[in-house]
């Protein structure tokens, strides 16, 4: 054996962990490459996404309030986010829309899923009488 491969041979045996720092090196590149390359779809659809929104939603005082939770777990309290839908200049067309969509969970318009259940069967009753 060389003078050379036996000084690299204890190299490495004196540095273990720098395959470990190398690998992690190679796979947090890796993952910000990744992070860019989805950042770099997704963007594109978000803002996609923004133009197929009704006007109003421009104006619904939700998204100004950020820390409301529009989206509560069953069992949680709604009336904080029924509060500020309140005080929403948009309020009717988020009601019609959230209405016209039944696939739509959540507070819309003031009113929750089921509350929209409700509205949605009292007019198909009355429609009907």
């Amino acid at each position: 054996m060389s003078a050379i491969a036996s000084s690299r041979e204890s190299d490495e045996a004196e540095t273990p962990g720098a395959s470990i720092a190398s690998d992690r090196r190679s796979r947090s590149s890796s993952c910000e490459s990744t992070r860019n390359r989805f950042a770099a779809r997704t963007l594109p659809a978000v803002a996609f996404l923004r133009e197929l929104r009704p006007a109003w939603m421009a104006d619904a005082l939700c998204l100004e309030h950020p820390e409301v939770n529009f989206f509560p777990a069953r069992g949680h309290s709604i009336a904080e986010a029924k509060a500020l839908c309140g005080r929403c200049l948009v309020q009717r067309e988020c009601r019609e829309y959230a209405l016209a969509d039944d696939a739509l969970v959540g507070v819309w318009g003031g009113t929750s899923t089921q509350q929209r259940e409700q509205l949605r069967r009292a007019s198909k009753l009355s429609e009907v009488a």
